[in-house]
């Protein structure tokens, strides 16, 4: 087996080879071997990138102080109703793969 060898990337490239590889559809083991990316480097890169976007986020938004999103009906005609097999459906995306889905 031969050593790739390391390449310079600055924390915008690694951003953009994470986002690809995430949008790739492909395991992260075959996303860096078919784009010359060593895994210890894409591994060590995601989670400096992850450990500095919280810490942003830790001054942004204290975690201290519970945030809260009202969210309100838009359409006035919306009458479901599940005796007639009419159901709703919400659903948020967190974060990467993270997904909330509440469903009546």
């Amino acid at each position: 087996m031969t050593r790739k060898k390391a390449i310079h990337r600055t924390e915008a490239q690694w951003q953009a080879v994470i986002s690809q590889q995430a949008n790739s559809g492909l395991s992260v083991k075959d996303f860096c071997e078919d784009n010359d990316v060593t895994l210890s480097g894409f591994y060590a890169a995601r989670k400096r990138l992850a450990d500095r976007s919280s810490e942003q986020a830790a001054i942004i938004t204290p975690r201290d102080q519970p945030h809260f999103v009202e969210l309100k009906q838009t359409q006035s005609s919306l009458n479901l109703s599940p005796e007639t097999g009419e159901h709703w459906a919400v659903e948020l995306q967190i974060g990467d793969n993270i997904v909330l889905r509440v469903r009546h």
